[in-house]
């Protein structure tokens, strides 16, 4: 992960947030994800809907064949939490500067690219599990240490455990500074490329010692 690229930059965290509609205020979650059935944005989407606040936004980030439909679901479903759709973008950097929770509802959660990219930027990350194997998917995800909320796939309880962490303001900004240490100390580029040419380097050296 290039740990320059993708961080904060509190300078430009407002117009960012002016560039997508955002105020101050609002409490902004997101979703990076194809929109097909197996990442389950529309968990995301009924998670956010059901929160029926104002001041609640997310963003949905990606491009799919169920687009059409989870715009429908959105517009026929009254809340007044707001639904973004953004499709593709080729930076995604400022949506997650702004984000305050990425939600990882797809099915069998993993430590990708989209997790990665969330934390640099100092964002928690919300995953949601349907079975104990989920659970545990979730726990490696985090390498077992708390970096974030692990609920229930259910709309009510994600949301309750994105509000609950959210009101407790000291902890909510801990937790931005601990995600973005994470990545810094196990998966920054500046770490992981030379350990990788070191152990290539070390391979090598072994193969060529067999053929001697």
């Amino acid at each position: 992960m290039d740990t320059t690229k993708f961080r904060v930059d509190p300078e430009e965290l407002l117009n960012s947030r002016q560039k997508f509609g955002l105020t101050e205020n609002d409490l902004v979650l997101i979703v990076v994800a194809r929109l097909d059935p197996e990442k389950d944005v529309e968990l995301a989407i009924r998670t956010a809907l059901s929160m029926d606040d104002a001041d609640i936004v997310l963003l949905v980030v990606g491009d799919g064949k169920e687009r059409s439909r989870l715009e429908k679901l959105v517009n026929d479903q009254p809340s007044r939490t707001r639904i973004i759709f953004l499709g593709l973008l080729k930076d995604t950097r400022s949506a997650y500067a702004v984000s305050d929770f990425l939600l990882q509802t797809s099915r069998a959660p993993n430590l990708g690219t989209v997790v990665l990219e969330a934390m640099a930027c100092c964002t928690p990350v919300v995953i949601a599990y349907r079975d104990e194997d989920e659970y545990r998917m979730a726990i490696d995800t985090f390498d077992g240490l708390d970096l974030g909320p692990i609920s229930e796939a259910k709309p009510e309880a994600i949301a309750a455990a994105i509000l609950d962490l959210y009101a407790d303001q000291s902890r909510y900004q801990a937790l931005r500074h601990k995600v973005r240490s994470f990545i810094e100390k196990r998966h920054s580029r500046a770490l992981v490329y030379p350990g990788l040419a070191q152990a290539y380097a070390s391979l090598e050296n072994n193969n060529w010692k067999r053929q001697e």
